[in-house]
């Protein structure tokens, strides 16, 4: 989203699959239940953090949550706790201090999918509820019976009810045709977002207010 605000000639759609923004109301407690981890990433302990961290964003158990992922991107818990100090040092608190509103939203014109797991837990039910209050023109895509994994648990759906909305607003306009023909395909970009968890990566506030968000411990308080 900060892409299509800074530099809205390289992107022609967003697509969101469950995008974190930490200044909705239900966050505190999304923050609350992964208090644990973030203590056990402060305390040394990464494993239990980014496998405890992991199981409360996919509303998962961990032994379940550690099969979906390993099945995806084999290998990808270990890389996970290996890159512990870049998720939670740097783009967990990134995260938290980043400033999205509604003035910020308003500068974004291009089509929108919001897609939300049907399973998910509440962060991304009131964040998709804040996006269509921003975005007049957003689609919904909801995927039955999964959480914030959702494009690992259901792929096929995800991948169809993405496809189709590309569909609809395909990269063959007078604008893109021209800049194409140029070269310049840096102009033709579909951006896509979402997922809150280390290492599997492809705000705002009601009624105008911008508050901030929880802050993530540092290693060692």
């Amino acid at each position: 989203m900060q892409l299509a605000i800074d530099r809205p000639d390289l992107v022609h759609t967003l697509t969101l699959l469950e995008p974190s923004l930490f200044t909705v109301p239900s966050a505190p407690a999304l923050f609350e239940k992964s208090g644990p981890f973030l203590e056990a990433f402060g305390a040394g302990d990464h494993e239990q953090a980014v496998t405890g961290f992991l199981s409360v964003v996919s509303g998962l158990e961990p032994a379940a949550c550690r099969a979906v992922i390993e099945e995806n991107v084999p290998g990808g818990i270990a890389q996970a706790i290996k890159d512990a100090d870049t998720f939670f040092g740097i783009e967990l608190p990134s995260l938290s201090a980043w400033e999205f509103g509604p003035a910020q939203a308003k500068k974004i014109s291009q089509p929108v999918l919001s897609v939300l797991g049907s399973e998910t837990e509440r962060l991304w039910v009131d964040v998709a509820k804040l996006l269509r209050s921003w975005f007049p023109q957003a689609e919904d895509l909801i995927v039955k019976g999964v959480g914030h994994l959702l494009q690992m648990q259901r792929p096929e759906p995800v991948a169809r009810g993405v496809a189709a909305f590309l569909g609809r607003h395909p990269m063959n306009d007078a604008r893109s045709v021209a800049r194409s023909s140029r070269g310049d395909v840096s102009e033709n970009l579909t951006l896509s977002a979402g997922s809150c968890g280390p290492s599997f990566r492809g705000r705002g506030r009601p009624r105008g207010q911008v508050r901030r968000a929880p802050t993530v411990p540092a290693r060692g308080s």
